[in-house]
């Protein structure tokens, strides 16, 4: 069975990790060791590979032993402290998929009055008091003396990131909050001094003060301005150059598909449905069916975009990934597939090794018995079901075809059966648009696109093409803390590939690109634009 058909088995749920603190009343810290030592239950039974990143199994549980130690000794007694304990330990895996909730330090947050943006070759100034919006769009050299190389370091050791991509964007979410900043620069004030390197050459260099939320909210802030108005929404689309050009934008990798998928086996979707519906900014009916229903199916969405552009003559079309966390890889491949038909089916190199467990198992809402039913030879806990892609080799027969539409997931496999192997359109050519935050099955995406021959622009994704994969989510009996451990394996690309840690756009929008654009928030797009005049 190929990746492409057996990642349909995956419940890849839609990241929603990060940084919220939580505020709980502490817990003895018997309690707290004891939760830390389930973790490592948890990460030994389910995670691919918990021990190379350490050195090796004996490697790993002295670290093991020295982080319940800290706890100990360091009298920690609430969960946002053993949250900070185990994002500093598992930081090592560099895997984006594991994490815990709850990691910042506890007290009343303050924050500087900027907000960041991440290129591919600087973090900038995104927004600035109007006071300061000679700011906007400057780069940032360093914060209290720390500049931005200590800064990346640093920050890589107590947030997990998969690339230089992911630290970066770790720093632009946090680098404005004073928890944040005071672990990382070891300076406690009420201010912090920060030096911003503006377009002329000159470096500008004051002192901000910590703002409450409500301050900073308060503040009228500079921006630039937005040349395009492009659709918000999910799955929707619009047209440039007279109908030359299609802009379709995935927003998040989910659709009535997936949910429906999960709602037939049983599965838990309450809280993936409630968080599309809220990154959407749509009203729920408190029906679960009907919220379900009034989704987009994914192929319909894309299906009547690319009629559009046959009818049009269409010769570009661009894909918008930014800010997509991930989603469903499943439904994407029928979209491929609408794309370029056949050739989805030859796409070759992808290996995923997902491995069974108590929590992998509890995801999937069924039993060891349910994933052995069919099977001649049963998977034991804690074995690996292998599967890789290696391509069909030269034109699949009507039976294959069939085979592969067949394990597509999508409400609507007619249409997918009428294509016979060909494309509903195919254009010239296809520009994928990704920055930091695109991840996951969002990254999926751009990846499968890649591979076909779509030009990847804008600023590499935070997930690294070789990477552990899969939100599988636990929560800690005493402190009630909650997250995430992989439980798959992904490799795309050779070890030693230079892109196997961090796929490279083709097209880059760089510090001097976002310059000529005017520090423009749809900069990437308009370089596309450019490009392809």
């Amino acid at each position: 069975m190929s990746a492409l058909t057996f990642v349909l088995v995956v419940a890849a749920a839609l990241q929603q990790g990060g940084a919220t603190e939580i505020t709980a009343p502490h817990t003895a810290i018997d309690s707290v060791c004891a939760d830390f030592d389930r973790f490592v239950e948890y990460l030994e039974e389910t995670h691919p590979d918990p021990y190379t990143a350490f050195g090796g199994r004996p490697l790993f549980y002295q670290e093991v032993s020295r982080v319940r130690e800290s706890l100990r000794d360091d009298s920690v007694a609430d969960r946002n402290g053993l949250a900070q304990r185990i994002s500093g330990f598992i930081a090592r895996l560099h895997d984006g998929h594991t994490f815990v909730n709850g990691n910042a330090v506890a007290g009343t947050p303050r924050y500087l009055p900027l907000r960041f943006r991440h290129v591919a070759d600087a973090l900038i100034v995104r927004e600035a008091p109007d006071s300061l919006r000679r700011l906007v769009g400057g780069k940032v050299i360093s914060v209290d003396g720390a500049d931005l190389d200590v800064l990346m370091h640093r920050m890589s050791a107590i947030m997990t990131s998969e690339n230089s991509s992911g630290t970066m964007e770790n720093l632009r979410y946090h680098l404005n909050d004073e928890r944040y900043l005071k672990r990382l620069t070891g300076v406690a004030t009420d201010s912090a001094v920060i030096e911003v390197g503006l377009p002329d050459g000159s470096v500008e260099r004051l002192e901000l003060p910590f703002l409450s939320y409500d301050e900073v909210m308060a503040v009228k802030y500079a921006m630039p301005e937005r040349k395009l108005s492009l659709p918000k929404g999910n799955l929707e689309y619009c047209f440039f150059d007279d109908g030359m050009t299609a802009y379709f934008r995935l927003k998040s990798v989910n659709s009535r598909d997936n949910f429906d998928f999960m709602r037939k086996r049983g599965m838990d979707f309450k809280g993936q449905l409630e968080y599309y519906y809220r990154t959407e900014g749509r009203k729920m009916t408190g029906d679960p069916d009907k919220d379900i229903d009034a989704l987009p199916v994914a192929v319909e969405a894309f299906g009547t975009l690319l009629a559009e552009m046959s009818a049009r003559k269409s010769k570009n079309l661009i894909i918008d990934l930014r800010g997509n966390g991930g989603g469903w890889t499943p439904i994407v491949l029928p979209m491929i597939y609408q794309l370029y038909g056949n050739r989805l089916m030859s796409i070759e190199g992808a290996s995923f090794y997902r491995r069974i467990s108590p929590l992998y198992l509890g995801k999937m809402n069924m039993t060891l018995s349910d994933l052995n039913a069919r099977r001649s030879e049963p998977f034991k806990m804690g074995d690996f079901m292998i599967s890789s892609d290696s391509g069909f080799d030269g034109e699949p027969d009507e039976t294959a075809m069939d085979a592969f539409v067949e394990g597509l997931m999508t409400l609507d496999p007619e249409a997918l059966r009428k294509q016979k192997g060909k494309p509903v359109y195919s254009p010239e050519m296809v520009y994928v648009v990704t920055d930091g935050p695109t991840f996951s099955a969002a990254f999926h995406t751009a990846y499968y696109l890649w591979i076909l021959g779509a030009k990847i622009a804008g600023t590499a994704s935070s997930q690294a093409p070789d990477t552990f994969m899969e939100v599988t989510e636990f929560t800690l009996p005493y402190t009630g803390l909650t997250g995430s451990i992989s439980n798959s394996l992904q490799l795309f690309l050779p070890p030693d590939h230079p892109s196997a840690k961090q796929l490279e756009p083709d097209l880059k929008l760089d510090w001097k690109t976002m310059q000529k654009y005017g520090y423009d928030p749809d900069a990437e797009i308009l370089m596309i634009l450019d490009a392809v005049k």
